[in-house]
């Protein structure tokens, strides 16, 4: 019987999201909720910390966080803060919308 060759997939996706100069951080998701919305972390080693950690915030650097595919994406891309609108579940025909403005600092 012959061995089956699977396909090579990527599970991790090097990038530099913290805007550091090195591509040593990865997207993770975490969450996929019934709505469509998915969250996840960007983990990875930063020249301030360099050891596997979650990406926080200046408020709390050691408490992940979680953010949307798209999110990390504007980030990622992004060469200064950016605003994005955040949506919640149940929010389809809501009144209600919240904008978040997001940096990154190496």
């Amino acid at each position: 019987m012959a061995a089956e060759i699977r396909p090579l997939i990527t599970i991790m996706n090097f990038a530099d999201y913290d805007h550091d100069g090195e591509a040593t951080e990865f997207f993770i998701q975490t969450e996929s909720l019934a709505c469509g919305h998915q969250n996840g972390i960007v983990v990875g080693v930063s020249k301030r910390n360099p050891h596997l950690h979650a990406f926080g915030t200046v408020l709390h650097p050691t408490r992940p966080l979680h953010l949307e595919p798209d999110e990390t994406q504007a980030l990622l891309n992004s060469s200064g803060p950016v605003r994005l609108v955040d949506l919640q579940c149940l929010d389809h025909g809501s009144d209600v919308e919240i904008e978040l403005e997001l940096s990154t600092t190496a």
